[in-house]
């Protein structure tokens, strides 16, 4: 019997995982992902509670390491995800805007 509250969508979607309290990044590859969750393989392996960071296209997500599993020759890790932020590079070039100098600044109509 399924537990999730939400259905878990399979993919295959290569990622950046950043260790929030050691500042360590590594490569990921998400393998499903939920509202609330997802799976994640990577080369090595993350402590549980550790708080983390993916970023993937236009995406970033923050999140708690839930399990880490050694699978073969890589590591399956559990997230459970607190925040997450689209948009990002239209977020990056508006704040980029916002911070020019306002001599360089386009009035907005």
């Amino acid at each position: 019997m399924e537990r999730r509250r939400e259905p878990r969508f399979e993919c295959i979607q290569d990622a950046q995982l950043a260790n929030l309290e050691t500042g360590e990044t590594y490569p990921a590859t998400i393998v499903n992902i939920s509202g609330r969750g997802m799976q994640i393989l990577l080369d090595r392996a993350v402590p549980i509670n550790t708080a983390i960071r993916v970023d993937y296209a236009d995406h970033l997500l923050l999140g708690d390491v839930c399990y880490c599993l050694q699978d073969g020759g890589r590591f399956r890790a559990g997230i459970a995800l607190a925040h997450s932020l689209t948009g990002i590079a239209t977020l990056a070039t508006l704040t980029r805007k916002l911070a020019a100098p306002a001599s360089q600044t386009v009035p907005i109509p």
